[in-house]
């Protein structure tokens, strides 16, 4: 892709950041305007991106600045993306072990907070047994496996050949230690060649990566024929993403470097060579899940519509 480039803003000297906590989507003011709502200009015509990392077209436009980083939309496939990508360097200071053992403002593991647990793991777990049909000694990949937290789950589950991998030796050694799950450090996950896999996972990780397209092919390499490749990432056609724009909980770069919905998601598998797949929207708890949607519904009016403040918000 031949494209221009310039250094990452270097987000983890911005005091309004915090750099060892992970809190989602943080705003905040410089003298009396918000950051995110400066008005987005194109940095200079080489910085266009010359095409869409999904599905490779032409046509790519401007649609934010968020925490300096240029955001774009395709208008083929409607991924947006953030161009031009942080380097690698940057990443690995955000995902070191701080990242996880502070994760959404916690020290807990994810597999020892109820509401997380319970609510967001365990739907997922129903999803991957009936497409395994129960089988557990179906052999089970989690890419990206974080604390371990999910594949503790699928353990005490009954499933038995599971294996995690993560590119940061710190955090695959915090895994294994608060979770005592098999995680593995694979600094690049393309790399890792064991294949024979009857389902291969990636929990909240594919918004994450520079090379998403290359990550879905590899995968669909590794797996035994009929085997099943699981992805779970918010959808940027839903209601709340279009009401909160900028504010949406899935926009925060560096973290967050690519947004999709049902479309984009599609054309992202058909890339990586699987001529089927499925899009199954997901909720927590009726109840808990209509006091989120009123609370966010309310933030986002709030900070769309009504004054300014001086304290930042939290999706």
């Amino acid at each position: 892709m031949n494209v221009g480039s310039l250094p990452a803003p270097n987000v983890l000297d911005d005091p309004l950041r915090p750099a060892d906590q992970f809190w989602g989507p943080l705003r905040d003011y410089s003298d009396g305007v918000m950051l995110d709502l400066v008005p987005f200009r194109l940095p200079g015509p080489s910085l266009r991106p010359c095409a869409c990392p999904v599905c490779n077209g032409p046509d790519n436009n401007g649609i934010a600045v968020v925490y300096g980083y240029p955001v774009f939309e395709c208008g083929n496939c409607g991924v947006g993306f953030v161009w031009p990508q942080p380097e690698p360097e940057l990443l690995s200071e955000y995902y070191r072990r701080s990242y996880w053992e502070s994760y959404l403002g916690d020290s807990k593991p994810i597999y020892d907070r109820d509401d997380i647990r319970e609510h967001i793991l365990r739907p997922q777990l129903k999803l991957a047994r009936r497409l395994l049909a129960g089988k557990t000694n179906a052999r089970i990949l989690d890419v990206g496996a974080g604390d371990g937290s999910m594949l503790r789950l699928l353990r005490d589950s009954g499933f038995e050949e599971i294996a995690g991998i993560e590119f940061s030796a710190e955090v695959a050694e915090h895994a294994r230690r608060v979770n005592g799950v098999d995680v593995s450090a694979v600094p690049e996950f393309t790399d890792f060649d064991v294949g024979g896999w009857d389902l291969i996972t990636l929990w909240a990780v594919i918004e994450h990566l520079r090379s998403p397209v290359e990550y879905v092919a590899h995968a669909y390499r590794l797996l035994k024929p009929g085997g099943w490749f699981l992805l779970m990432t918010g959808d940027n056609s839903s209601l709340f993403a279009r009401i909160q724009g900028r504010f949406d909980m899935w926009m925060y770069p560096p973290e967050h470097l690519f947004f999709f919905d049902r479309g984009s998601l599609r054309t992202l598998m058909i890339r990586g060579g699987f001529a089927r797949s499925f899009v199954r929207l997901g909720f927590q708890n009726p109840l808990k899940e209509a006091a989120l949607w009123g609370l966010r519904l309310r933030g986002a009016i709030k900070h769309r519509f009504g004054p300014r403040s001086k304290r930042h918000w939290r999706s």
